[in-house]
């Protein structure tokens, strides 16, 4: 459904009103009740017609007090999705305990001590499965259900105003608050006496995003590791393995990494031995792009040549370097030095890889870098010119990975110290009570900016 499509009736209706006012305004019948009438449809047909032109305006404000606010739909599926996962595993493990079968009656004990905990987690499941199912309407379907409230709201005599203005009231209402549910939680789990332990990482906020590392020349860079440091301090405050696809990962195997989205950050990548800056040096929410329904960072390696290879690179401080051939396991180009400037190679000392450029100086050393042995070999250039760049590598395999454990920025958690005094008050107050009085707020809400619209509980129509 095209929301541009209701749109163009909703205008249409309004000039329907405004015509009809304007007939009622001429029409020699001395109905006072009808002559009523006629100021009130053109001023509908005025207010309608600028919300049909208003109406993506709209919701690009929303979005952006959404963003001051400090939510994203992003921040709010990461904490719909972990709390579904924590709910579901005790409920399995409690389905588990229900299924042991019995025979000496020592069961039956435990499952009397567990039923209100199984009625506390059924009732979160099935409320998270409502939010679900919120989120997926309020996400997919907002912009087409606001449209059909301006058509509503545009029908003359006011005969569907109530119902086209709570409509339009609850897409920009809950297009804006649902996403910060996760950020009312955490103000709720921050005031005295709550029995929510809120991590740091959560008061600096949290932006979900799925990070790309590409090389010079715009290939991704298939293996190292990222490391995420804040700014101005300079602190490690994350550390995500690369795989093979060019993304980062979580410790926990997930694409779609945890970042601080408060606070400007410098990222740098490990690969092989070699720390290398990436670009942008600071990254902030402007780098963010959206698209496909995520987030996205593309970081660059403005040194690395080449990465094909699992924790094999070539690279250099020069350039510029001109590609002309790219085989298997194979590499040539030409590149540009300056007095001073290298070529350099490093891969795992057991494999075998040959780097030729004549007329650079070589000097070959050993690193060593998460326990495992790497050849670096660097060729410095000693006059400024172009240089041939021939790069072999014949069988090589890594019999183990580097030993160097990722930090994930944030992994939300359920263990002892979430919990202060009772894990099932706190449970209900995490899962359930908190987020449904929220969505009171949000319909609360929703009424008031709809009687503002105009709308009415009841409509009544008098002519005389």
């Amino acid at each position: 459904m095209d929301p541009v499509d209701f749109l163009l009736v909703a205008y249409k209706l309004s000039l329907l009103s405004f015509y009809i006012g304007v007939l009622v305004y001429t029409l020699p019948v001395p109905l006072p009740g009808l002559k009523r009438w006629a100021p009130t449809l053109i001023s509908d047909s005025i207010v309608a017609a600028g919300l049909s032109f208003l109406f993506f305006h709209l919701f690009r404000l929303g979005e952006y007090i959404m963003g001051l606010l400090g939510g994203s739909w992003d921040f709010l599926f990461k904490w719909y999705h972990d709390s579904l996962a924590t709910v579901i595993s005790i409920k399995t493990l409690l389905v588990v305990i229900q299924a042991i079968p019995d025979p000496l009656g020592v069961i039956d004990a435990i499952r009397s001590l567990v039923s209100p905990v199984d009625k506390a987690v059924t009732g979160a499941l099935l409320f998270l499965a409502t939010i679900g199912g919120l989120i997926e309407l309020v996400r997919n379907y907002a912009v087409v259900i606001a449209a059909i409230g301006i058509a509503l709201y545009a029908v003359p005599f006011r005969l569907a105003r109530g119902g086209g203005a709570w409509l339009l009231a609850f897409s920009l209402v809950f297009s804006i608050g649902l996403p910060l549910l996760p950020v009312f939680l955490v103000s709720i789990a921050e005031s005295p006496g709550s029995p929510v332990n809120v991590p740091e990482e959560l008061r600096m906020g949290i932006a979900v995003a799925e990070v790309t590392v590409e090389d010079s020349l715009g290939k991704t860079v298939k293996s190292g590791f990222v490391r995420i440091y804040n700014i101005p301090e300079g602190d490690l405050i994350a550390l995500y393995k690369l795989e093979s696809d060019g993304r980062l990962y979580t410790s926990y195997g997930d694409f779609r990494v945890t970042l601080p989205s408060r606070v400007e950050i410098a990222a740098t990548l490990e690969i092989a031995g070699v720390t290398f800056p990436l670009n942008p040096s600071t990254i902030n929410l402007e780098d963010y792009e959206y698209y496909n329904g995520a987030y996205h960072v593309r970081l660059t390696a403005p040194h690395v040549l080449y990465s094909e290879e699992e924790y094999m690179v070539l690279y250099t401080n020069g350039g510029p370097f001109n590609e002309s051939l790219t085989g298997n396991r194979t590499l040539s180009g030409i590149l540009y030095l300056e007095p001073g400037e290298y070529l350099a190679v490093s891969f795992p000392v057991e494999c075998t890889v040959s780097l030729e450029s004549p007329g650079l100086r070589y000097a070959t050393r050993v690193i060593e870098w998460g326990g495992i042995e790497f050849n670096n070999t660097i060729g410095y250039a000693e006059t400024a010119g172009w240089y041939n760049v021939s790069l072999r590598i014949n069988e090589c395999g890594m019999s183990e990975d580097p030993s160097i454990n990722v930090m994930d920025y944030f992994t939300p958690s359920l263990d002892i110290s979430f919990i202060d005094y009772n894990i099932l008050a706190s449970f209900i107050l995490y899962y359930f009570t908190v987020p449904l009085m929220y969505l009171f707020l949000l319909f609360s809400v929703t009424t008031g900016v709809a009687r503002f619209l105009g709308g009415r509980d009841r409509i009544q129509v008098r002519v005389v």
